[in-house]
């Protein structure tokens, strides 16, 4: 979200695979079936010649016989070892060879690695590390979004950039844009941003610094952002970059952002930014998944205290990767993943979409972001 600090992701939901991953499933089920069907029975029908053929005088038992498969009444005959061999090795190179075939074509059609690997195990979260990849199964015991890839309604630039996601029920429409921003988005000319169709605002309010210190700061421009944005209609939210290393820290963090919005009627989300520093060293980088998720749990306990609606911010290796996300369960959170479909299959009320867009009243670049509910 800080510019300093921003969020590099490079979808599939469980449920949405895409037209190359039906197209694999579907011609390796039919080398399968093949196969299966073949082996597992073992039999295969005579064609019209040997069911004629069985009508015919019985021959003589003192030749020597010199069909290889055992004979089976009715026209029916078991197949040979060397046949059923013979359908396993073509079977393989088959489902092998579509399977690389399609892997070529989305590498030469620009998909980059992540993406072809998310494509081919859509049943594992998959982001990269700085040891490589890493698969995280997917909890279906947890909460799962139900939005349907069919509702979104998604404008691009010239570059393949989102630069307005919608989502739609009916033909109706049922979601709300917003931008987040902090001091680095300099000043901001919040009438300008209102009459450009954004709906809601969460806007920084304070920063705890990565280094060794950690101070823990207001953001110089929050009052004079969230006093404008109100006053032009535009619900305002609030969050806090955090880099807090202990639960007293989380609490001083939600102390500060609280004292900072009450003069302001806050009506969205209150929010605990979690960020995997890029470039550099954060301080929570050492914490355990469980120390972590104590941290957040905290500050959001203190949040709900005061009567605020508390939210979690982070990316797919934040969520899954550096929080213990099933004791997450219940607490609203806000998804940040740059592209054009929703890689996640866990609920979320937010998904931050682009870090690049451009919205009438803010100078330079903004993140957008997607609402699929109203806070009121």
């Amino acid at each position: 979200m800080d510019e300093n600090t921003k969020i590099t992701t490079s979808k599939p939901k469980r449920k949405r695979l895409t037209k190359v991953v039906f197209y694999i499933m579907a011609l390796m089920l039919f080398a399968t079936t093949c196969m299966c069907g073949f082996i597992t029975y073992n039999i295969i029908k005579n064609d019209s010649t040997d069911s004629q053929n069985k009508e015919a005088t019985t021959p003589n038992i003192s030749e020597p016989a010199t069909d290889t498969s055992a004979p089976v009444a009715d026209g029916y005959t078991l197949m040979s070892e060397e046949m059923i061999e013979k359908l396993k090795d073509e079977s393989y190179y088959l489902g092998r060879d579509n399977l690389l075939s399609s892997i070529k074509n989305m590498m030469e059609g620009g998909s980059t690695t992540l993406k072809m690997l998310r494509a081919i195990y859509p049943d594992y979260l998959i982001y990269n590390d700085k040891n490589g990849f890493v698969f995280k199964n997917i909890n279906i015991d947890l909460v799962m979004n139900d939005y349907d890839d069919a509702g979104f309604k998604i404008e691009k630039d010239e570059n393949d950039i989102p630069t307005k996601v919608e989502y739609f029920e009916d033909d109706k429409l049922v979601s709300y844009t917003g931008i987040d921003v902090s001091k680095h988005n300099g000043n901001i000319d919040w009438s300008k941003v209102a009459k450009s169709n954004i709906d809601f605002a969460i806007i920084r309010a304070a920063v705890r610094g990565y280094g060794t210190e950690g101070r823990l700061l207001p953001d110089e421009n929050f009052a004079k952002n969230a006093k404008a944005a109100t006053e032009n209609g535009i619900t305002v939210g609030a969050y806090v970059f955090s880099e807090a290393i202990t639960v007293d820290e989380a609490i001083e963090e939600a102390e500060l952002i609280l004292s900072s919005i009450e003069p302001y009627k806050i009506k969205g989300p209150v929010v605990i930014d979690i960020e995997d520093i890029q470039n550099d060293t954060g301080r929570n980088e050492t914490l355990s998944p469980k120390e972590l998720t104590d941290i957040v749990l905290a500050f959001c306990n203190k949040v709900k205290e005061k009567g605020y609606t508390p939210m979690i911010y982070c990316n797919l290796k934040g969520f899954i990767g550096m929080l213990e996300f099933e004791r997450l369960e219940g607490i609203e959170k806000w998804y940040a993943y740059y592209g054009d479909q929703l890689y996640f299959p866990y609920d979320v009320s937010i998904w931050q979409y682009t870090s690049n867009g451009k919205v009438d009243g803010v100078n330079g670049v903004v993140d957008l972001n997607i609402s699929f509910k109203k806070y009121e």
